[in-house]
């Protein structure tokens, strides 16, 4: 990197000028370079990263200097190669050409080869030659990325206008949503070798200061979650160092990082932190973080400059909600009538093993639901995050917030229930998790956190003791009696809980204990009751039952509802029926992942099945819009 002298820069500023303001509106150009400047002393570096971006393919590369990067000795083809193979057929050229560096100093010009001769006018143009004993070991190799970049320019289409509309409503630059171009090329499954995960490359300590990261879930994953997250933190970043180009440069060197590099120069110029900072971890990567930002973001703004052929990928079409009650997602699917395979593909964030293990996604977790599910219908399970409290939901989803946010209801039959509550105690062994207790005696790791005072990022250690709630039948209670009177005082308000009285009056209390396979609505179905009305009685946050549990329900006149599971063959095909009713008499032939360019009219036409059918079985109501790499259920014929 070098630092023009007056003449340079005054040419450079007039070819800035002529380059930028004819392909960009000069009021938003100026806005944004108002936030990120380019100083004379990075120009050679952004154009640097334009060509390795734009003009160097990824079969090719560039052998450069690591200080000027335009100082590129020579174009090379690798191909196919990675990791240690690469790096023995790249040290060949890089032994070359630092021998040719040797023999400048020591020869006249007229006797120099063509070769050596365009080193030592690059070095008279960028540094000097009295530089060229130093740049030896300065010799570096980068891959080109011109197919990487045109491939995160198309994935961009699926979420930047989504990140847009997040950065105008926190009045940031909008120049922020190009960052990802810089970390993953816009690829949510990005990982690398330092272990930094998804879109905006989140490494796990910075990430769950802002997401939550677990055994099962990973916010990182989620384009969305992880958008927010990184403007929170670059947000903070600029709060702190008063500079977009430094908050920039903090992103990948970490703010701690920046401010000892502030104290150690004295001063807040990029330029000046990058020219004198010195420090083991501020390196490469580090210095030219900003300069490969600023590339990006010409790049993206005027990409049909540098790209011939752009295939926009489509946005990302789902809702938002969040979870009033821990569910499983086979149990979601099941309530919402869609696929297990189109909720995963909505939800990145949950990982294979929250599936492969059936395990619950913890109560006000965001889940993200197709643009036909309506919380209205489903209000006993989702609802929508009011715009104006997602952020500190998302900062933290705990239940004060939500709370506030939504009237949740009482059970119906308050007391009624002959339970009693006693805590336990249990030492923690190696290789426990909240969860794994909680599973284990049957009861919801939220109450484990609540009575142990563990928030959700809190951590539990070998050794520890915490309690754990038990619910257990009272023996004096099996056999008694409702008083009709009391219970109708405490409903006289709620027609659902006089038509319960009036159902059962004075029956006696009857109990179950739920066998493998065995799923709420089968048993309230054998009971006579609905699937509602027994969650109310026993006081159930979601319809999950565990093997073992024991549910109480009330005595009816069929003898038949002693035992749920001799519910005879007639009722399951009955039950069966209903859930066909539901999706209009049809049944799943199989699933159909949508491709580029697919409409509803094309995918009926391939398929043989009428586009109001297709509607039908996927919940579409008014909007029959698709999108690439949405999974549609296709009726049987």
């Amino acid at each position: 990197m070098k630092l023009m002298d007056g003449r340079k820069r005054d040419h450079f500023l007039f070819f800035l000028f002529m380059f930028y303001g004819l392909s960009t509106p000069s009021m938003l150009w100026a806005n944004q370079t108002s936030h990120f400047p380019i100083p004379p002393f990075l120009a050679d570096n952004v154009l640097f990263w334009k060509k390795v971006y734009t003009d160097v393919s990824i079969e090719d590369g560039l052998i450069h200097d690591r200080e000027y990067p335009l100082i590129i000795y020579q174009r090379i083809t690798v191909g196919s190669r990675w990791g240690k193979n690469l790096d023995t057929y790249v040290d060949t050229y890089k032994k070359r050409i630092a021998n040719v560096l040797r023999k400048i100093p020591t020869k006249p010009p007229q006797k120099r080869s063509p070769e050596e001769n365009h080193f030592a006018a690059m070095f008279q143009e960028y540094s000097s030659i009295k530089d060229i004993p130093q740049a030896i070991g300065r010799i570096r190799f980068q891959r080109g990325l011109r197919e990487s970049f045109l491939k995160g320019l198309e994935q961009s289409g699926m979420y930047i206008d989504e990140i847009f509309s997040m950065i105008k409503r926190q009045h940031l630059p909008l120049r922020l949503a190009y960052l990802p171009h810089v970390e993953s090329s816009f690829n949510i499954k990005a990982v690398s070798k330092a272990g930094a995960v998804g879109l905006w490359q989140f490494m796990t300590a910075t990430g769950k200061r802002y997401l939550d990261i677990d055994r099962h879930i990973d916010e990182r994953l989620d384009p969305i979650l992880s958008s927010e997250a990184a403007l929170k933190l670059l947000k903070q970043n600029y709060s702190e160092l008063k500079s977009w180009p430094l908050a920039i440069t903090a992103y990948n060197y970490g703010l701690g990082g920046i401010k000892r590099a502030v104290r150690q120069t004295g001063s807040t110029d990029i330029e000046v932190i990058i020219r004198k900072h010195k420090s083991r971890s501020f390196q490469f990567a580090s210095k030219n973080f900003y300069s490969c930002f600023l590339a990006a973001c010409e790049i993206d703004e005027n990409y049909q400059r540098y790209f011939k052929l752009v295939n926009m990928a489509t946005p990302l079409l789902r809702k938002r909600f969040v979870l009033k009650n821990p569910m499983r997602p086979i149990d979601i699917c099941e309530q919402l009538q869609i696929s297990l395979s189109e909720f995963r593909a909505l939800n990145p964030a949950y990982k294979p093993s929250l599936f492969k293990q059936k395990a619950p996604i913890p109560q006000f977790y965001t889940v993200f639901l197709p643009l036909s599910v309506s919380s209205d219908d489903y209000s006993d399970i989702i609802y929508n995050p009011p715009p104006q409290q997602e952020e500190q939901l998302l900062d933290e989803q705990k239940t004060p917030i939500v709370n506030s946010l939504v009237s949740v209801k009482k059970p119906q039959y308050e007391k009624d229930v002959p339970t009693a509550r006693k805590s336990l105690k249990y030492r923690v062994k190696k290789g426990d998790s909240l969860w794994q207790i909680a599973k284990k005696f049957g009861v919801e790791d939220a109450t484990l956190r609540k009575i142990n005072g563990l928030s959700r990022r809190s951590y539990i250690y070998p050794g520890q003791v915490i309690k754990v709630p038990m619910i257990i039948p009272k023996k004096s209670q099996k056999k008694r009696t409702m008083n009709k009177k009391s219970v109708v005082s405490k409903m006289k308000n709620s027609p659902k809980k006089s038509s319960f009285t009036e159902r059962f009056g004075t029956s006696l209390w009857k109990k179950y204990t739920v066998k493998s396979g065995d799923t709420l609505w089968d048993i309230a179905n054998v009971i006579g009751i609905s699937p509602k009305e027994l969650k109310q009685i026993n006081r159930l946050h979601n319809q999950r039952l565990q093997p073992g549990q024991v549910l109480f329900f009330p005595q009816t006149k069929d003898k038949t509802a002693k035992h749920p599971l001799q519910a005879s063959n007639k009722k399951k095909i009955a039950m069966k029926r209903i859930r066909q009713m539901k999706t209009g008499q049809m049944k799943i032939g199989y699933y159909y992942k949508v491709k580029p360019g697919d409409t509803l009219k094309t995918i009926a036409s391939q398929t043989g099945i009428a586009v109001e059918k297709i509607a039908l079985i996927n919940h579409m109501q008014n909007d029959y819009r698709v999108y690439e790499g949405q999974v549609l259920r296709i009726p049987k014929q």
